[in-house]
């Protein structure tokens, strides 16, 4: 059934991390193969929406999670590194640009003066860059309100434009430019967030 992504529901486990999480079974244990639960049809909602783009080796093993618990020390001082949080948009900080000139080695912000272009952590000039993206987002949920800081591609799928055609947008015609950026809230999103450190990403 692995390709039918059923929903398993297991009752009675016990979890370990040894050479990586593993859940292990009991002669109490019960497990259910897409069990008619309401959690059930919630779960295939979210995995639908977003949950496959982070099927990846990349994170860790994470759980859902609201603001509250997220904003509280009660999750950091667990070995659980990730959690997925389910959270709307209601705007962009934009008291400073939201995309920075970007060296394309290292991705650190450059400095440009009088056409010269200097990456300090590259310790070169006249170098090549791009824009990139980075945005600061207020995002809340029933429990609680906080800010996701998000970089280049994550920033893009928010956004829904890349950073160079915004940037004339915001030249030319400043109307649809702000259009974008109104279009890019109100939205109900799930983030996965570095809980250790607060670090919040897409």
């Amino acid at each position: 059934m692995m390709n039918e992504k059923p929903t398993i529901f297991a009752k009675a486990v016990v979890g370990k991390n040894f050479n990586g999480f593993t859940l292990s079974s009991t002669m109490s244990t019960i497990i259910e193969i897409n069990p008619d639960l309401p959690a059930t049809k919630e779960l295939m909602d979210w995995f639908n929406e977003t949950g496959f783009r982070h099927a990846s080796t990349n994170f860790d093993v994470y759980v859902m999670a609201d603001l509250l618990k997220i904003n509280t020390s009660e999750l950091l001082s667990g070995e659980m590194k990730y959690y997925a949080t389910k959270v709307i948009i209601k705007g962009l900080q934009q008291e400073e640009s939201i995309w920075y000139p970007s060296c394309n080695t290292c991705k650190s912000k450059v400095t440009i003066t009088e056409d010269v272009v200097r990456c300090a952590k590259c310790s070169k000039e006249n170098i090549d860059y791009s824009l990139r993206y980075l945005i600061k987002l207020y995002v809340e949920d029933d429990t609680s309100n906080s800010i996701f800081t998000l970089f280049n591609n994550e920033a893009a799928s928010i956004i829904g434009v890349p950073v160079s055609d915004l940037k004339n947008t915001k030249v030319t015609n400043i109307e649809e430019y702000n259009k974008i950026i109104k279009d890019s809230c109100d939205k109900e999103m799930t983030f996965i967030i570095k809980a250790q450190d607060k670090t919040y990403g897409n």
